[in-house]
């Protein structure tokens, strides 16, 4: 009876090479089943996404660009087999209902504005906030004194972080709070309307509405504010879902580090004028 080789001699030739090409065969065979079974495991069927529109993150379901979060995400599940159904409505109860479990995820979140949901190792992009208004407007954020006697337009629900949204809410007679799906378009138009002085939103964002609707030469950025912010896809945190969005998560950070590693990352963003927010390394 044969005996086993030992491990230091399967490369030999005779029969202990035929066992060697024997064991490479099983090796092989057993981890192509593994990896079936890991995307039929990671196979998530169709996930459910909510958001306001936030473009160019993410805007309308059913225009050609629909943001290209949207996008990086409907790519990651086609890979997987799978499929995105994304809806907008308003940011605050869009994350309500994430939050209860009645959809998977939302997109365009900082840490900040959920963290009790499942984030992914990875970001999705970097973001800006900074102060708009009119175009012949003299003004420049320095300290908070700066904004005592302005009008400043926000979005219920947004993080705008802890100093900022402390001071917007000691100073409520300052601050006009909207919540409807167009909200960053309604105070656009109070600020040509000399309703609100200021309004704070992400220079992606506000960059790309103003172009839209044509108000760039009229509306501009008078003062950054704070240091750039991540910005994710973020998942339920709800009981029944949380071993799902640990997999939504883990399919998202392994998908997104393929699309960068195929180089096919980039013609999506190009589509939105979105650079590369992450390390040349990482290409």
């Amino acid at each position: 009876m044969m005996a086993l080789c030992p491990i230091y001699r399967l490369g030999r030739a005779g029969a202990c090479g035929l066992y060697y090409s024997l064991c490479m065969i099983a090796l092989i065979v057993a981890v192509r089943v593994d990896c079936i079974y890991a995307l039929e495991k990671a196979s998530l069927g169709t996930i459910t996404i909510v958001a306001d529109e936030w473009y160019p993150m993410n805007g309308d379901p059913n225009a050609p660009l629909p943001g290209y979060m949207i996008e990086i995400a409907s790519e990651i599940m086609k890979r997987n087999r799978g499929q995105v159904l994304y809806r907008i409505m308003p940011w605050d109860k869009a994350l309500d209902l994430v939050r209860a479990g009645y959809f998977d995820c939302v997109v365009g979140a900082y840490v900040e504005d959920a963290p009790d949901f499942m984030f992914p190792r990875h970001e999705w992009g970097r973001d800006q906030l900074a102060f708009y208004g009119l175009k012949d407007k003299t003004w420049n954020f320095q300290s908070f004194d700066d904004l005592k006697n302005q009008r400043i337009g926000v979005i219920t629900g947004y993080a705008y972080g802890e100093e900022v949204e402390a001071w917007l809410q000691a100073n409520p007679k300052h601050v006009q709070w909207l919540q409807q799906n167009d909200a960053l378009k309604l105070h656009i138009l109070k600020l040509l309307n000399n309703r609100v002085d200021l309004v704070l939103e992400s220079v992606a964002v506000m960059s790309n509405r103003l172009s839209e609707l044509g108000y760039q030469d009229k509306i501009v950025n008078l003062s950054l504010y704070g240091q750039p912010n991540s910005t994710y896809i973020a998942c339920s945190p709800h009981e029944t879902k949380i071993k799902r969005s640990q997999r939504i998560v883990e399919v998202m950070d392994i998908g997104l580090g393929m699309l960068k590693s195929e180089r096919k990352l980039i013609p999506i963003l190009d589509k939105y004028g979105i650079g590369p927010w992450w390390p040349s390394s990482e290409d």
